[in-house]
């Protein structure tokens, strides 16, 4: 009752000396608490097994003092758009050795706290286990049903990011190394400024890399070449505990001679593409709040391909319950930009055909929508958000601008729709769609 303040503590019946209280309530201060010598991943994510939700927890052994071995900043090295102080929690800042050996579960409903080994046990990890027998179980004992839901940790991966931004020169390029040549950087996150100082988070996805046995679960990052925007490498590592390329780390280096736009670029386009412009700039004078969503970039096909969706959140002066409502999406590849109410429609209008949809010579098959009746229709109702836009700010004129370029764009898709009617019975004649460029 005197650590808490609390006076029914001592005066309610319904409290018995049976009764206990789980006053540590965050599962990294419950993993911390049992085990103070680890550096804890700050970013615990909850699965369900057997019934039960268990908060996992990556945890690594970290030191200063690996011989031979430069040291860095955490806080520096993990330091992103979603944890601007840095997502390492842990006895030190400064380290030179980090493994990720211990994968802990925190019990949502009773608290209890399990500690496993992750991997051959590190001499550090070794040392800890003999100072106290029991604490930490050994990896056979992780419940089968746990093992799909972990994943490589983001602590590790931004750290490994960091080293590699340099260390990625050959050793039998020395000269390159000492002289700073050829350096990479981790970029800024362009969805909260272009030239924002702050880091881009790494994602995690669903990717097929090139190169590859599949598709799967991954962990991935971009490069961009020191002092420069553009793009330098794409990075990604195997996140799938099942896998038996789990932690293998794949790196994709573009040339130094090829001009590859990078984030920045990219968002530089998206902001200055003029539909794109101009909408924007009537939703923020309108009152609403416009949000940038994750930037994501990933390979496709011998090329980039970035992804952009944008959210519209009405003023909390007149709506203090207000949510984000997806608007809009962007899309780049080979120097084409989409902008469309939908995914498949900015998809559309890079590639020319929906992504579902694989360039063909072959006509269509009856009652089927081809890509260009599909564009033009995403471009009427684009003309007719940002005549709604323009409607709402009280510019008739643009107003009327816009309702004409709608008009224009149905009138181009019925023609379209009618060419497509005759191809089905034979007179169709394809027009070729436009091939991604080879892989630089």
């Amino acid at each position: 009752a005197i650590k808490f303040r609390e006076l029914n503590i001592m005066l309610s019946s319904a409290i018995t000396s049976h009764s206990r209280i789980l006053y540590i309530r965050d599962p990294l201060s419950r993993v911390a608490k049992v085990a103070p010598f680890l550096t804890l991943d700050g970013d615990p994510y909850p699965v369900i097994v057997n019934g039960q939700i268990l908060w996992v927890v990556d945890g690594y052994t970290t030191t200063d003092n690996y011989p031979y071995s430069q040291r860095i900043s955490l806080s520096q090295a993990t330091s992103n758009t979603y944890s601007p102080g840095g997502l390492a929690v842990g006895p030190t800042d400064q380290i030179n050795y980090i493994r990720n050996s211990v994968k802990a579960t925190v019990n949502a409903y009773t608290g209890a706290v399990h500690l496993y080994q992750w991997g051959t046990a590190s001499p550090i990890l070794q040392a800890w286990m003999k100072t106290f027998p029991g604490l930490i179980l050994p990896q056979r004992d992780i419940p089968k049903a746990l093992v799909p839901h972990l994943r490589y940790p983001e602590v590790l991966f931004d750290v490994q990011r960091q080293i590699l931004t340099q260390y990625h020169i050959l050793p039998q390029q020395p000269d390159a190394f000492y002289s700073g040549q050829n350096f990479w950087a981790v970029p800024g996150d362009p969805t909260v400024g272009v030239d924002a100082a702050i880091s881009q988070p790494p994602y995690y996805m669903t990717l097929d890399m090139p190169g590859a046995p599949g598709a799967e679960f991954s962990l991935a990052t971009l490069f961009t070449q020191r002092g420069r925007a553009n793009l330098a490498a794409f990075m990604a590592v195997d996140s799938n505990p099942l896998s038996p390329d789990y932690g293998q780390i794949r790196i994709l280096q573009l040339p130094q001679d090829t001009s590859i736009f990078g984030p920045q670029q990219v968002q530089s386009n998206f902001e200055s593409f003029p539909a794109a412009s101009r909408e924007l700039t009537l939703f923020r004078t309108g009152g609403s709040k416009v949000i940038l969503g994750n930037l994501v970039t990933v390979p496709l096909d011998g090329g980039l391909l970035s992804v952009e969706p944008v959210y519209l959140q009405a003023s909390s002066s007149v709506n203090p319950a207000a949510y984000p409502v997806l608007k809009r999406v962007f899309a780049y590849y080979n120097g084409s930009v989409g902008y469309a109410p939908t995914l498949q429609g900015a998809l559309a209008q890079v590639f020319g055909t929906a992504p579902s949809t694989p360039p063909s010579s072959s006509p269509p098959a009856t009652g089927a929508v081809s890509a260009a009746v599909r564009q033009y229709i995403a471009q009427a109702e684009q003309d007719y958000t940002l005549a709604e836009a323009a409607l709402r700010a009280g510019n008739l004129g643009l107003y009327q601008a816009d309702i004409s370029k709608m008009k224009t764009a149905l009138d181009q898709a019925q023609k379209a729709a009618q060419g497509t009617a005759s191809g089905s019975s034979g007179k169709h004649t394809a027009s070729p769609s436009p091939s991604p460029s080879p892989s630089p």
